[in-house]
């Protein structure tokens, strides 16, 4: 037996739009591996590359938004990509099908370098969302973090993953708040919320009146989620209000996942 012969099943499958849906997968020896939230595991299924002209194995790294209590069943956010292998083939599964899902667990994107009496800002763009989904359903209500604000960007109203869950954590956790932007929206659409980008909400009065949470690197902590010009263009803004990357031999307030 192969190393990445299926070792899962797709439990379901729920869209979010055509192009967006969470994973249910469990794995066959189940409990899965332990994890802390913000970590990733990967994908896989054999697919057709019509580049070679014959079928490989294709895997890709995905962050759980499940939350490590729950690991007969993990959760993953995927967004489908325009002629991507994986990605083509696992929105062509249907519930019940087979797939590979890693053993191991991968990633230092976690808030164990923030200490619990600093605030926390959780950027995202799009599927970036999900290991900070993870950390809600980890931590929401249990005092890990002084407040705690997520900046969601999607292009459009209808991409903003765990909407009602996030709005829930939103309503039920005072030390919490949910300010999504979304950038692509027509003017005439029904969205009532921030139409702009990252960088412009992080004017320290502005996002300190809306949220509660100072901008100040020696208070707060930045986690950044997404893809790389999101990533270079808030890393630039928060190093000109003082904040810098953090590493393992030089700690600092910024933590960054890149999601391709």
């Amino acid at each position: 037996m192969s190393e990445q012969d299926p070792n899962a099943t797709l439990v379901e499958r729920r869209d979010v739009t055509e192009s967006l849906a969470y994973f249910l997968v469990a794995p066959d020896k189940a409990p899965f591996a332990s994890f802390e939230p913000g970590q990733f595991t990967n994908l896989g299924l054999e697919v057709f590359d019509r580049t070679v002209g014959e079928r490989r194995f294709v895997r890709r790294a995905y962050s759980m938004g499940s939350p490590p209590t729950q690991r007969a069943r993990l959760e993953f956010y995927v967004r489908r990509v325009q002629g991507g292998l994986l990605t083509e083939a696992l929105f062509e599964l249907r519930s019940g099908a087979r797939l590979w899902l890693d053993a191991a667990v991968y990633g230092r994107f976690t808030l164990e370098p923030v200490p619990a009496d600093r605030d926390v800002v959780f950027v995202a763009s799009g599927t970036g969302v999900a290991p900070y989904v993870s950390m809600l359903r980890a931590y929401s209500g249990r005092r890990r973090w002084r407040r705690a604000v997520l900046v969601e960007t999607v292009r459009e109203e209808r991409e903003l993953g765990y909407r009602a869950e996030i709005e829930a954590f939103a309503t039920h956790d005072p030390s919490f708040v949910w300010l999504p932007t979304v950038t692509r929206a027509p003017e005439t659409s029904p969205w009532r919320g921030a139409r702009v980008r990252v960088p412009t909400l992080l004017d320290p009065e502005a996002f300190a009146r809306r949220t509660g949470v100072a901008l100040d690197p020696s208070t707060t902590h930045v986690l950044l989620c997404g893809n790389p010009t999101m990533l270079a263009d808030v890393s630039t803004r928060l190093g000109e209000l003082g904040f810098v990357p953090h590493s393992r031999r030089a700690p600092g307030q910024v933590h960054t996942e890149r999601y391709w």
